[in-house]
């Protein structure tokens, strides 16, 4: 069985599944990613995995040639998620499947908020010093909307369900723990600037001793060609 994963980012989805494929084509926009990544199967002689820098609305694949198409946690940083549908549509094979795995938009507390918040500050706080490998900006996508799409583009049946993964929770503590890191950088190089993100941060710490902290949920949907 093979599968390509579309927006592949640092390849987590890659790296837990090469032993259920035959052969896995990961793909991302981000070269700095792909280098890394590419590095990594290098490294652990992992052979069954082709890693490319490539657009997901341009799959260098031929029609219908790929048993499984994987979204994971890369719809919601896909401006036109339509678009990269219909061609994950296009190189899977007939009754192939795809797999989607994106943020749950329908729960929101002021928890998962302060998450968010965070994620966010740990993004700018990278771009800031230089650090960061390019993320795109996180676009919330409507489940119901995402549904109708898939119907539209000729998937079929539609399945649905609730995944809190794990993946978050091994982060918590690291973002943290970066953030304080990188900003003792900042206070080497530039003393006023530090000042500011600091303020930011300890008050980002204040709302999460005051309100908790906690993971938005995930939904997986699978469908088929």
């Amino acid at each position: 069985m093979t599968a390509i994963d579309i927006g592949c980012g640092n390849g987590l989805f890659t790296k837990n599944m090469t032993s259920q494929f035959k052969s896995i084509l990961s793909i991302d926009i981000n070269p700095i990613r792909v280098r890394n990544l590419k590095e990594y199967f290098i490294q652990n002689e992992i052979t069954t995995v082709t890693v490319m820098e490539m657009s997901a609305y341009e799959i260098e694949m031929s029609d219908e040639s790929v048993d499984r198409a994987i979204f994971y946690r890369s719809i919601d940083h896909i401006s036109d998620y339509g678009r990269a549908l219909k061609e994950a549509y296009r190189v899977l094979k007939k009754e192939g499947k795809a797999y989607i795995n994106i943020l749950d938009t329908r729960v929101t507390n002021e928890r998962i908020d302060n998450m968010d918040y965070f994620r966010r500050f740990a993004d700018e706080l990278y771009d800031e010093l230089k650090i960061g490998e390019g993320m795109c900006e996180i676009k919330y996508v409507d489940i119901g909307q995402l549904k109708v799409k898939l119907l539209e583009i000729g998937f079929k049946h539609i399945h649905e369900q609730i995944s809190k993964t794990t993946e978050e929770d091994k982060y918590l503590g690291k973002i943290d723990n970066g953030i304080k890191a990188n900003l003792s950088r900042i206070n080497k190089e530039v003393a006023e600037k530090y000042m500011g993100y600091n303020a930011r941060y300890e008050d980002l710490l204040g709302k999460v001793k005051r309100i908790g902290i906690e993971l938005r949920p995930t939904v997986e949907i699978i469908c088929q060609k």
